[in-house]
């Protein structure tokens, strides 16, 4: 176990879901470290600090939550400020889970809700 979050529990994994589904990708895709670590550096973060906080706030209190069979999604739009309090994005991330055990198989930084 990486971390457990309550409701979820970010799991090692492998190439298709957890830990190192989110750091290195599945076949034929790569991970969503990059997609992290672009928006973690300017805020002073590495991106498993981000991606530990995207989670967090995804279970804590996402903005929108959509479960359908064993699958669900929760957003949540987050934003990160420099020394000085001035904003430096707002991003919305997803996270994708069992809903059945909580096993989270993936979160990304999206321009996207969750939907039906």
């Amino acid at each position: 176990m990486v971390y457990n979050f309550g409701s979820l529990i970010l799991r090692c994994g492998n190439s298709s879901w957890g830990f190192f589904h989110m750091r290195d990708g599945g076949e034929g895709e790569k991970g969503h470290l990059e997609d992290f670590q672009t928006l973690a550096k300017p805020a002073g973060l590495n991106w498993s600090d981000l991606a530990h906080w995207a989670i967090y706030y995804n279970v804590k209190d996402p903005d929108h939550t959509v479960v359908e069979g064993n699958t669900g999604c929760r957003d949540r739009l987050l934003y990160a400020e420099d020394q000085n309090g001035r904003t430096i994005w707002a991003k919305r991330f997803k996270v994708i889970y069992n809903s059945v055990n909580g096993r989270i198989i993936t979160a990304y930084p999206t321009s996207g809700i969750c939907t039906p």
